[in-house]
C-alpha cells in the first residue's frame, strides 16, 4: 500500500490518510511540485489521489487537455522528468493509468499518481531516462486547461488601427478570406503582431487552450494554405510542447474577442491541425481569439 499527505492550493498537508503511503507532495498548484517518497517505495497496483480539487470543467474522453506533469522514480525518490504536455486520451503520449485517473477530473485539479513498471510502461515498453524497465514511478500532475466551454462566434471588441505600412486582410461577409502585403514590402526578420480588434474576454494565459478562428498565409502569395474560417473553429494549446512559438508569444495575454495578425518569420513544420512541407517562409497569420480557458 501507499499514503500520501495532500495539499491545498497554497501547499499545506491536509491528510495522511489516502491511498498512497509512503508519498508526500507539497507545493502550488502549477507550481513545480516537492515529493518526499520513501524510496525504495514498493507499488504493486496502481493508485492516485486528488490532492487539489479543481472546480472548472472535466477532462473528457478523447478531448485535448494541457497538464503539468512531473515524474519521480519511485526506487530512488529522485525527480527524472518535468513538463508542460497537451494530450488526448486517445493518444499514447501519456501512460494510461495516468489518462484514466486525469479523466473526469476538473481544471485546477491535481492529482498523485502511483504505478508498479507493468502499469507504466508495460512489454517492450521504453523508460525515459533516470527510470529503469523495472522502476515504479509516481507522477504528480495538474490540470491546467481543457478547452473553453464559452466561446464568441466572431472576434468582438474595439478596432484598432493596423498602422501605415502594415498587411491588410481581405474579408468576405466579415470573415477574413488572406492577407495582401503593402507593395514591395518586406517581411519582417522577427515576430510582428498587429491588433486588429481588442475584445474584452479573459485574457489567454500560458499553458491553456484557446478556441480560435484562423488562416495562414504564405508572405507574398495571393492565397491562404490554410483556413478554418468557413469551418469549425480550433482548439489549440498555448505554453506547451504542441504549441507555434510565434502564437505563444503573439497570444499571450489578449482578451477573448480580439483579432490579430501574427507575423511568423520561422515557422515550424508543424502547424496547427495540419502538417505541410518545410519550405515555407514567412506566414502572416490572421487569429480570432473566440474561447480561452
Amino acid at each position: 500500500m501507499l499514503v500520501l499527505a495532500g495539499c491545498t492550493s497554497e501547499g499545506r498537508a491536509t491528510s495522511a490518510n489516502g491511498p498512497l503511503y509512503g508519498v508526500e507532495v507539497s507545493g502550488t498548484f502549477d507550481e513545480h511540485p516537492a515529493a518526499r517518497i520513501a524510496a525504495p517505495l514498493q507499488v504493486s497496483v496502481p493508485a492516485n489521489e486528488v490532492v487539489i480539487a479543481g472546480t472548472g470543467a472535466p477532462v473528457q474522453v478523447d478531448q485535448l487537455f494541457v497538464v503539468r506533469l512531473t515524474v519521480f522514480n519511485a526506487r530512488t525518490g529522485t525527480e527524472v522528468a518535468s513538463t508542460v504536455r497537451a494530450a488526448k486520451s486517445s493518444d499514447d503520449s501519456l501512460f494510461p493509468e495516468l489518462v484514466s485517473a486525469l479523466t473526469g477530473k476538473a481544471q485546477g485539479t491535481r492529482v498523485v499518481v502511483a504505478l508498479p513498471s507493468s502499469a507504466a510502461f508495460g512489454a517492450g515498453g521504453v523508460p525515459p531516462t533516470g527510470l529503469a524497465v523495472d522502476d515504479a514511478v509516481v507522477l504528480v500532475a495538474d490540470v491546467l486547461a481543457v478547452p473553453p466551454t464559452s466561446v464568441l462566434p466572431t472576434a468582438a471588441g474595439e478596432p484598432r488601427a493596423p498602422g501605415v505600412g502594415a498587411p491588410a486582410v481581405r474579408y468576405l461577409a466579415g470573415d477574413p478570406t488572406g492577407v495582401t502585403a503593402p507593395d514591395g514590402a518586406v517581411a519582417p526578420d522577427q515576430v510582428t503582431v498587429i491588433e486588429l480588434v481588442r475584445g474584452t474576454g479573459a485574457p489567454v494565459r500560458d499553458h491553456s487552450l484557446v478556441t480560435v478562428d484562423y488562416l495562414g498565409q504564405d508572405w507574398g502569395s495571393d492565397q491562404p494554405f490554410v483556413d478554418t474560417y468557413f469551418k469549425e473553429p480550433a482548439v489549440v494549446p498555448v505554453g506547451t510542447d504542441a504549441s507555434l512559438p510565434a502564437w505563444d508569444q503573439a497570444l499571450v495575454g489578449l482578451p477573448a474577442g480580439s483579432r490579430v495578425i501574427v507575423v511568423d518569420p520561422f515557422p515550424p513544420s508543424q502547424q496547427p491541425g495540419e502538417e505541410r512541407p518545410t519550405d515555407h517562409g514567412t506566414i502572416a497569420w490572421v487569429v480570432d481569439v473566440l474561447g480561452v480557458s
